[in-house]
């Protein structure tokens, strides 16, 4: 189940990363990305996405939540720089490192 609002856990975050990747659904693809960021490293405090970031310290990734992030938050952003392939195959690769 994908609710994140509802605090209800995702059971498989690399599914639902790239399917709201995908659908350009960016609001839940933050949301996906901070909750999972959150159950890999609960030690941290992860309140954003570049708490996420910060965590995992990757270049490539780093630059992909960049990327989102001026999308979610710059008035100036536009969508050509969305790859969503590009973005669910750098978090695929963070994903693996990174598993339980």
């Amino acid at each position: 189940m994908y609710v994140i609002n509802e605090k209800i856990s995702i059971r498989n975050y690399q599914s639902y990363i790239a399917l709201k990747a995908h659908d350009a659904d960016f609001k839940s693809l933050r949301d996906g990305i901070i909750e999972w960021g959150s159950s890999v490293f609960p030690q941290a405090k992860i309140n954003n996405l570049k708490d996420v970031a910060d965590c995992i310290n990757n270049s490539e990734f780093s630059s992909e939540i960049n990327k989102l992030m001026k999308i979610l938050y710059s008035s100036q952003s536009t969508l050509t720089d969305w790859n969503a392939d590009k973005f669910v195959q750098t978090f695929n690769l963070i994903y693996k490192k990174n598993k339980k």
